[in-house]
């Protein structure tokens, strides 16, 4: 009884979402729309056993049973948050896969974006596979998906697509995930999982990250708080008195400040 593991890693830019799914194997399911830019792209191969008991002839092990690949990437959204796309593929021959079950370090809340599969299988709560698309968690440690055609029976997928729109600002290599199958009935069980791969997931921002934030934060909070000022002052005087005011010209400007313009002229100027 054995179980192994590989991967690959490859960096994409934007013309990749045009080819996804293509170097892993199959292209049964449709594929999701890519809206950012894929920062990473990392390839892993699984082989695992099927390990188990029929109640008339005994224990049995079927070697290498399960063989495939997932395909991650993690996609930089708009909003410079990170999302994390999921690609499964079975080989040819291979044992169709129950579940998978990813965890990360960092609560994280998330969306299911897309979730397909070949074949088709119900989401829940019209059938036992789950999490349907559109499904979310909150300060979430991580996802546990199941692919079944029925609730008795084994694992059903032979190539599926999960994306997570998440709310992380940061990203590493420290999630790890397995892929399995398993089944009871009433003639015997059996199962089989991958070892623990590792790949990308939300992570804590780096310090300086914190600190970009922080300082961009703080000169929004100063430029209202001048604007405030300013408002406050302008609104106690009358439309013939004068003070010294900001114009459009260079900050390098040493008159800058020093010009003198009518209440009503700074309000203009306030709004503009």
């Amino acid at each position: 009884m054995h179980t192994t593991g590989s991967d690959s890693t490859k960096s994409f830019g934007v013309a990749a979402a045009l080819a996804l799914g293509t170097s892993a194997g199959l292209a049964a399911v449709p594929q999701p729309p890519i809206n950012g830019v894929i920062v990473e792209d990392l390839v892993q191969s699984f082989v695992f056993d099927r390990v188990g008991t029929n109640y008339e002839s005994g224990p049995f092990v079927d070697e290498d049973a399960y063989r495939g690949a997932v395909r991650s990437m993690v996609i930089r959204a708009p909003d410079n948050t990170y999302d994390f796309y999921f690609h499964f593929t079975t080989s040819e021959g291979s044992g169709a896969l129950r579940s998978f079950d990813l965890s990360w370090p960092v609560p994280t809340s998330f969306t299911v974006a897309f979730h397909a599969t070949d074949p088709d299988l119900p989401f829940a709560p019209q059938g036992p596979s789950a999490p349907a698309p559109g499904t979310s968690f909150t300060n979430a440690l991580g996802i546990h998906t199941f692919w079944l055609a029925d609730e008795n029976g084994g694992g059903s997928l032979q190539e599926g697509v999960l994306v997570l729109d998440t709310d992380a600002l940061a990203y590493a290599k420290t999630a790890s995930y397995v892929v399995g199958d398993d089944v009871n009935r009433t003639q015997g069980f059996y199962s089989g999982q991958s070892t623990p791969m590792v790949t990308f997931g939300p992570a804590i921002p780096e310090p300086k990250t914190y600190a970009l934030m922080l300082a961009g934060l703080g000169l929004l909070m100063l430029r209202r708080r001048r604007d405030d000022v300013l408002r406050l002052g302008i609104g106690k005087l009358s439309s013939s008195q004068t003070i010294a005011c900001p114009t459009k010209t260079s900050a390098q400007d040493k008159n800058h400040w020093r010009e003198p313009c009518n209440a009503q002229a700074m309000r203009k100027l306030l709004v503009s």
